[in-house]
């Protein structure tokens, strides 16, 4: 396989000036192969990288073995090449080239993105390509994946056979007007009923029974009216009329692919359609965005791909193709991001991800280790901006003063808008601060517990909803309420049923209300109503755990009314799709199992909401169902002088991506103090510290990073002895344990004899006779009478320096 970058060659090696290939069946060219095992008569494809479409575009045969023709880059140089004739070019998708997803999934060992030209292909799968590339021709490359994504699944003509009967069903049910108990229990309550299975986002027996009448009205709604705009208004029926603990959408999405097969796919889950849109867009260039609508996205994609697919595709095949797609770009997404963390070269732009990241399919979990002063935290910055804002791009170039003054902008708008949060483990940190648990609180002397979400749980359930600073109007108005409350007494305001009572907040999360009419004469502190469940009713989460909602839904109506706060679902739907990051400072410094707990597990990508292997727990002090979303992105960060990698929780190490961060000596390769060069002299500190310790206690280079902004030489050599007197002796004397002859060796000090070029003195002058008279006795016991100190004469010194590395100092 020969490999052409439209983006690298031009005139004069491969490819044309237009990135375009100039040639036509039966030409013979020269082309680099860095491979001598080709034969002539051998066959050939020429895989186009790079940019899209990428994928095969043409086959030829080998008419001139490997010989060494001078470099069109280099005329000096020589490089191995090969000759050929095009036996057929497919360079447009309608012609059938094969797209690079395809490739990828039909034939996963083979490795389609190479760094050179000339790989051979596994021989296992010759035969398949082959017959892939010959039944492809003249046919869109789109049509071809499709195709291939419902031929390469043995059970799709079983699913085919029950997709048609469910269907069926339901169109006797619209004829009729009749849904009987069976027909219901099929669409709402079955696990696996032909159009989509659930694993965890069915709803329970007893719910199904409790809302039957509420569903049958549902299905009339869907039936009558497969819409995106009856999809939201059932989104919100589900939240408002029914009584059940989640909002089900995937149950719902479910009904509507039912209902209208033409124009919905049986991809249930809610990110489906728009993680097939974006692979759609990166590899079949299709003119096509998400809208976060399910329904929506779903009428639009497959009005996308309607011009480039057969006019025979049977439309149920055409719903399982794409749902196998889905599930391949699932794949083919999570072998590259594991191949990415893994691997220890950076990821390639060949290696691309088909999902964009406002619909990934999962969160990320990522930890940054390494020593002291690596760039642990200037590095989370760009990291967390990249992770909730993928689309920022700043104009600034990579690594300098102005890049990353935009991200750190970047990253304080984020904070501010409550999609970054960042927090610092320690030892006594524990669940109850992380995820939930009992705050006292006093109230005129009396003494309450209130359950409290910890900063995990907060941005957990802010994730869940698309909930920021700059959208959430209630809390503006809620923080408003509070103020007016703390100047006055209390205000009047009614239930849904006409009911007084009043309200009185006395701080913390909780308002206090006190009913008219009721029967207690003494209500003294009055009835609780937490802040967090109007948030909740608001939001429409954990609605059967809230309390006295009679008054929740008061406090709600005046709130919207008083302040002007929208209802919920007319939040931008783009809001829901917003990525939030945790930063965890400092990671392994916490007890792992005891901050966490149970949600150990949960924060597994594919055991988030929304993943085919969703988990859900029930929280221990507020016994709220929990689990974790897939837009929230988890960093953390990881001081290795504190503890060791291999000390690390085995159950977190499971769970994260580790990026290791050690010193960079690049960036210090050009800053001299004097005839210093502090990147080399950095190095050669870290190379005795690995010999005599280990690499994981080495010194970071950023300690070193003040230095590039200086041009004064005097002012640099007083820098340079700030950064020793503050950062570096303190750290080795902590690595080394004190022990000051170590300390020796790593800064030169042995090596000389002059006093002031030793950071470190040894004094031997001291003897116990000297300190506690002459009848002391214990100088035999004591063996060498050796004392050491800092000489911060040593600190201003220049020759100090140079004897780090070169000896000078002799």
């Amino acid at each position: 396989m020969l490999t052409w970058n439209p983006k690298h060659f031009a005139l004069g090696g491969e490819g044309s000036e237009d990135g375009s290939l100039n040639y036509n069946v039966g030409d013979e060219i020269t082309w680099f192969c860095n491979s001598k095992k080709p034969v002539s008569g051998d066959t050939i494809y020429l895989i186009r990288l790079g940019e899209e479409p990428r994928g095969l575009i043409a086959r030829g045969t080998v008419v001139q073995e490997s010989f060494l023709e001078p470099d069109f880059r280099d005329p000096t140089k020589e490089r191995t090449c090969i000759r050929f004739r095009f036996d057929e070019l497919r360079l447009e998708q309608a012609q059938g080239s094969l797209p690079m997803l395809l490739l990828q999934c039909a034939f996963e060992k083979q490795q389609w993105s190479p760094q050179s030209s000339g790989i051979e292909i596994q021989p296992q799968y010759i035969s398949g390509l082959n017959s892939l590339w010959e039944s492809s021709r003249d046919k869109h490359s789109l049509e071809v994946m499709l195709r291939w994504c419902y031929d390469s699944e043995d059970w799709s003509n079983d699913w085919l056979e029950r997709y048609k009967t469910t269907c069926q069903r339901v169109a006797h049910v619209r004829e009729t007007g009749v849904a009987e108990e069976d027909d219901l229990s099929l669409l709402w309550y079955s696990r696996d009923n032909g159009i989509a299975g659930l694993r965890q986002g069915g709803i329970s027996k007893n719910e199904f029974l409790q809302n039957r009448t509420f569903l049958e009205e549902l299905t009339f709604s869907i039936l009558n009216d497969p819409s995106p705009e009856n999809h939201q208004s059932i989104y919100d029926r589900w939240s408002q009329e029914g009584d059940f603990k989640h909002i089900n959408r995937a149950l719902i999405n479910r009904v509507f692919g039912a209902a209208d097969p033409e124009k919905q796919t049986s991809g249930a889950i809610n990110h489906a359609p728009g993680v097939i849109i974006n692979a759609l867009q990166k590899q079949f260039l299709t003119d096509i965005s998400s809208t976060g609508n399910w329904s929506q996205d779903n009428q639009n994609l497959l009005a996308a791909i309607k011009p480039f697919i057969a006019n025979d595709w049977d439309v149920l095949e055409r719903n399982i193709a794409l749902w196998h797609f889905y599930e391949w770009v699932y794949h083919i997404n999570k072998s590259a991001k594991k191949n990415s963390s893994e691997s220890t070269e950076p990821k390639t732009t060949e290696q691309t991800d088909y999902r964009s990241s406002s619909t990934m399919p999962a969160g990320t979990n990522t930890i940054l280790y390494g020593p002291p002063g690596t760039g642990k935290t200037f590095h989370t910055v760009e990291l967390a901006v990249r992770k909730a804002d993928p689309e920022f791009n700043p104009d600034a170039a990579p690594n300098t003063v102005e890049h990353r003054t935009a991200f750190k902008a970047r990253y304080d708008e984020l904070v501010s808008q409550k999609r970054i949060r960042f927090v610092t483990f320690h030892q006594s940190f524990s669940y109850e601060e992380f995820v939930e648990g009992l705050r006292a609180s006093s109230d005129d002397g009396q003494i309450s517990y209130n359950i409290e979400s910890g900063i995990f749980r907060r941005i957990c359930d802010d994730a869940a909803s698309g909930v920021t600073e700059s959208n959430s109007r209630l809390d503006e108005a809620l923080q408003a309420l509070q103020e007016i409350l703390g100047g006055e007494d209390r205000i009047e305001l009614t239930t849904q049923r006409g009911n007084s009572f009043g309200v009185e907040y006395h701080g913390n999360r909780t308002f206090r209300i006190f009913p008219e009419q009721t029967s207690n004469e003494d209500l003294g502190r009055g009835y609780p109503v937490s802040i967090e469940h109007i948030q909740n009713l608001y939001r429409r989460t954990n609605l059967d755990r809230i309390y006295n909602s009679s008054y929740v839904k008061g406090i709600l109506r005046h709130l919207m009314e008083e302040y002007s706060v929208p209802e919920f679902s007319d939040v931008p739907a783009s809001t829901a799709a917003n990525d939030f990051v945790l930063i965890i400072d400092e990671i392994n410094r916490g007890n792992i199992s005891k901050i966490f707990g149970e949600l150990i597990t949960l924060i597994e990508p594919s055991k988030r909401a929304g993943q085919p292997e969703e988990l859900t727990v029930q929280l221990p002090y507020s016994k709220d169902d929990f689990s974790i979303p897939s837009n929230l992105h988890i960093i953390g960060t990881m001081n290795t002088a504190d503890r060791s990698l291999a000390m690390m929780d085995t159950a977190l190490r499971r769970r994260f991506d580790f990026v290791e961060m050690m010193p960079d000596y690049e960036p210090l390769n050009g800053v001299m103090v004097g005839p210093v060069n502090i990147g080399n002299m950095l190095r050669v500190i870290n190379q005795r510290i690995e010999y005599l310790y280990d690499r994981e206690h080495t010194l970071g280079h950023a300690f070193f990073m003040p230095l590039k902004g200086i041009d004064d030489e005097q002012a640099l050599l007083q820098e340079l002895g700030s950064i020793f007197r503050n950062k570096v002796i303190p750290l080795l004397e902590e690595y080394f344990f004190e022990d000051w002859e170590k300390i020796r060796l790593v800064l030169w000090d042995n090596q000389t004899k002059a006093d002031d070029e030793q950071f470190i003195l040894k004094n031997t002058e001291a003897t116990g006779q000297s300190l506690f008279g002459s009848n002391y006795e214990g100088d035999a016991l004591a063996g060498d009478n050796i004392t050491y100190s800092r000489n911060p004469e040593a600190l201003d010194n220049i020759q100090a320096y140079i004897k780090i590395t070169s000896g000078s100092g002799e």
